[in-house]
Order: C-alpha cells, then sequence, then structure tokens
C-alpha cells in the first residue's frame, strides 16, 4: 500500500502548501535519477550521537560528485549543501570548495523554486559562521527568514527556526567574547 510511485501528484491544496515541509508549494519533482540522488543525499554517515562513519561519508561523497558531474543535482538544493558541508569536512581535490557548492545550492533554489527553500540559506550561513565570517552569516541567515516568512506557522515551523535561534545566540556570545577581550587588551 505505501509503496505506489507517488510522483507527480498534486499537494492538496490549504495548509500543506504552506507548510515548510513541502516548500512553500514549491517540493523538488524527482525523475528517477534525482531519486538517485534524493537516496544518497539521505545517507546518513552516523555511528552513533557523536561518531561518523568516515567510510560512509566518504562513499556519499563521491557518490554526490559523481551524480553532480552528470548533472542530476542541478534541481536539487538540499543535495548541494549536502556535499558543501561534506567538502568542507574533507576537501576533494580538483573539486570547488564548499562555499561554491552553496552559492550553487541558492542559485538553483532561486531559479527552479522561486526562492522558496530554507535550507540552502541555513547551510552556508553556517558554513559563514564556522569560518568567523559573520556578517555574511547573518546575512544569510536574514535571507532564510525572508523565506520562512511565507510559510505557515506550524508545529514543524519550530525545527527551522530554532536551527536560527541556535546560530544568532551563538554568534552573540562569540562577539560579546571577541569585544570583551578587545577591550581589556586595550586598557591594558
Amino acid at each position: 500500500k505505501g509503496n505506489e510511485d507517488k510522483r507527480g501528484q498534486t499537494i492538496s491544496n490549504g495548509i500543506a502548501e504552506k507548510n515548510w515541509l513541502y516548500l512553500n508549494g514549491k517540493p523538488v519533482i524527482c525523475n528517477r535519477h534525482m531519486e538517485v540522488a534524493a537516496m544518497v543525499s539521505a545517507i546518513n554517515p552516523s555511528i552513533n550521537s557523536t561518531m561518523d562513519s568516515s567510510e560512509m561519508a566518504s562513499i556519499q561523497q563521491a557518490l554526490l560528485w559523481l551524480l553532480h558531474d552528470m548533472g542530476y543535482l542541478s534541481k536539487y538544493p538540499m543535495a548541494l549543501g549536502n556535499l558543501g558541508d561534506l567538502e568542507e569536512i574533507s576537501q576533494s581535490p580538483g573539486r570547488p570548495p564548499p562555499l561554491t557548492l552553496f552559492q550553487e545550492s541558492i542559485d538553483a533554489d532561486k531559479r527552479y523554486y522561486d526562492n522558496q527553500h530554507v535550507y540552502p540559506y541555513t547551510y552556508m550561513g553556517a558554513f559563514l559562521f564556522r569560518n568567523g565570517q559573520y556578517k555574511a552569516a547573518l546575512s544569510c541567515w536574514s535571507n532564510a527568514s525572508a523565506v520562512m516568512k511565507g510559510y505557515e506557522m506550524i508545529f514543524y515551523f519550530i525545527v527551522l527556526f530554532s536551527k536560527l535561534i541556535y546560530y544568532t545566540v551563538a554568534f552573540s556570545i562569540s562577539s560579546i567574547f571577541f569585544l570583551s577581550e578587545k577591550f581589556f587588551k586595550s586598557i591594558g
């Protein structure tokens, strides 16, 4: 019963189409190749809550690059973000840097999905934050907030919002420590 092909079916009118889960009515509609990309992107290399399998992450990264090179990620912002995260952890020789992949994800979102996907901005914002580019990170999160304001405010929205709050609080704490350290150095 649950295995029938649901590709191409419409999302019911009403709340569901404004739900973040359905990307405000602009979901990724997969062909067979993109279904493979979705499965590869969904690989979870976690062994447990504190340890990842580097081998599984390497396999996922290699498969995502293969799919990328074949053009099957060009309309899949989430998979491009996953590849960017994997590249941040282990840069592949001769491949674009993570920031390029995150920008490619945002560009795909704008081109194919009317800028309704929030995750491309959260991927890039988190990357910029981890690399000390706080002003640019805040700009990305501002763009993510602009996308989210079009979503219906439902329980699942909290998942997205909590990511933004986490990084905003972490940014604020980092800024306070940085400024206080600078202040104390200046007075002696």
